[in-house]
């Protein structure tokens, strides 16, 4: 899990681990929750912390100093939510995806609502720039592609040049400020795209 440049974190059997020389060499950082299944970092020192020590339910942890400590925040009753997808957005509300809807938090983790920004659509991924401005993969108009948008009323099309696919992928690197995008058509076309302008121009 990349928290800067060169800083990565990962756990190993509920013990984490640091590297500050692109993974050369790690130390111990302290223990994890038992039977951690996943770790999310969030930016600025706050990770959260799957646990599946019930096999009913989840609990959700979150740390503030980078996983040193961590306090019990919420537990997910029947597994609702998708544990690989949470995220702060620009004005500091942590989101989940589930497997119909994204859900909302503004008290770290405690609860939880269904964010209506989405208006019902069917978001394949999301993510943010520190800007301000949203991408997601998502049908609009019937037309499905990479979109982005600061308002969720006024989308752009970022791949409306680039043709109709399938499938979509893409990362947003908000330290190299760039967009990794990868596409998919069937039988078998495959494509990788990047871009240092939000999607403007890609290469």
């Amino acid at each position: 899990y990349q928290i800067t440049e060169k800083n990565d974190l990962a756990f190993y059997k509920d013990s984490l681990f640091e590297t500050a020389d692109y993974g050369k060499t790690w130390k111990s950082v302290g223990s994890l929750p038992p039977k951690t299944r996943r770790l999310i970092y969030l930016g600025n020192g706050k990770m959260l912390i799957r646990s599946d020590a019930n096999s009913n339910n989840a609990d959700y942890y979150m740390s503030y100093d980078y996983g040193k400590t961590y306090e019990l925040k919420y537990t997910d009753k029947g597994n609702k939510f998708d544990s690989n997808i949470f995220e702060f957005d620009h004005s500091n509300k942590l989101l989940s995806h589930s497997y119909i809807n994204y859900y909302l938090s503004t008290d770290d983790g405690k609860s939880w609502n269904i964010d209506d920004r989405f208006q019902g659509r069917i978001i394949k991924h999301l993510e943010y720039t520190k800007d301000g401005k949203y991408f997601l993969t998502t049908k609009i108009n019937n037309i499905f592609g990479l979109y982005s948008t600061k308002d969720f009323i006024n989308f752009k099309n970022l791949t409306a040049g680039l043709g109709q696919f399938s499938e979509i992928t893409f990362n947003v690197d908000n330290i190299l400020s760039k967009i990794i995008l990868s596409t998919y058509n069937k039988p078998d076309e495959f494509n990788l795209y990047y871009s240092a302008d939000d999607g403007n121009q890609w290469n």
